[in-house]
Formats: structure tokens, C-alpha cells, sequence
């Protein structure tokens, strides 16, 4: 029976997986990626979507390791570290990371019709994990949660793929 209920387990990730574009590889390089915020009253909103604490920073973050990696499977293990804040990732190719990202100010978040995403787990849950493995090629990948005012509060991180 444990094994039976491993399989049907596992069939549900491998669906997940190719929901998401990607397909699980043993061999994959691994990045951790941590969503983290300071708790949902350590910021103050400026009024347009940015949440600082009260010292200027910002009251969110996406910490990478390895920041830089080599092409081909990557697996993102993602972490929300938070512990009241559901947060999501999305991974985007950028080419310019110099230029903003396009923003839609009235609901306050990126335009992901304007982006080349790859790909996002979406609701992860406070103190929750997930994982996905995509097939980057090297270029610049931005990292960030598209909640309202997430990325304004600094939840996005750079991930650098090389030859």
C-alpha cells in the first residue's frame, strides 16, 4: 500500500512539473530560494505599493545560492520562510537588468504579459516549501513574488546562468 501511495505521490509532482514547463531531473543543479518578509506589522506602505521599515529598508527579500550557475536543469527549492505572508515566485528572463520591469501602478505588481516568464509556483503558504526544475539557458533570470506590492518591497533576486 506505501508504495502504491508513493507512486500516485509522485505521478502528482511529475503533473506538476509538466504543468509548469519543466520536467524533473535526478542530475539538475540545485538553488535555494528563500522568500522572506519581517512580519505583516514591521512595514509602513508609502501609499504606492512599497512596504519599508521604519530605517528606509525594504520589508521583503528573495535570497539566491548560488546566485550564479551553469545552464541546464536547474532545480529551484523554494522556501517562505514567513510566518503569516503567502508569497509566490516567478522566474522571468530578463535582458537588461539596468531597466525597470514593466509595472502596473494601480494594482500594484509587475506586468507578467510584458515579461518572458518561464514559469511560478503560485500560493506558496507561510512556512511552506515547493519545488521546480526548468531548463535555463544562460542569460539573466529575475526571481521575484507578484503579489500586490511584494516586488516593491524588494521580494525579487537576480539569477545569473552561464555557458
Amino acid at each position: 500500500m506505501g508504495a502504491f501511495r508513493n507512486s500516485i505521490a509522485g505521478l502528482g509532482l511529475a503533473a506538476m512539473l509538466a504543468l509548469s514547463g519543466s520536467a524533473y531531473a535526478s542530475d539538475s543543479i540545485t538553488v535555494e530560494v528563500t522568500l522572506a518578509d519581517k512580519g505583516a506589522e514591521a512595514g509602513v506602505s508609502d501609499g504606492h505599493g512599497m512596504t519599508m521599515t521604519g530605517t528606509g529598508e525594504p520589508t521583503m527579500s528573495v535570497a539566491v545560492a548560488p546566485g550564479e550557475v551553469k545552464a541546464g536543469e536547474i532545480k529551484l527549492n523554494v522556501t517562505n520562510s514567513s510566518k503569516d505572508t503567502v508569497h509566490e515566485f516567478v522566474v522571468a528572463k530578463v535582458d537588461d537588468i539596468t531597466k525597470p520591469l514593466p509595472y502596473k501602478d494601480a494594482e500594484h505588481e509587475v506586468d507578467e504579459d510584458k515579461m518572458s516568464n518561464i514559469g511560478e509556483i503560485e500560493d506558496i503558504e507561510a512556512g511552506k516549501s515547493g519545488s521546480v526544475v526548468f531548463d535555463l539557458k544562460p542569460g539573466t533570470y529575475m526571481l521575484y513574488c507578484n503579489i500586490a506590492g511584494h516586488y516593491a518591497s524588494g521580494m525579487w533576486a537576480i539569477l545569473k546562468v552561464t555557458e
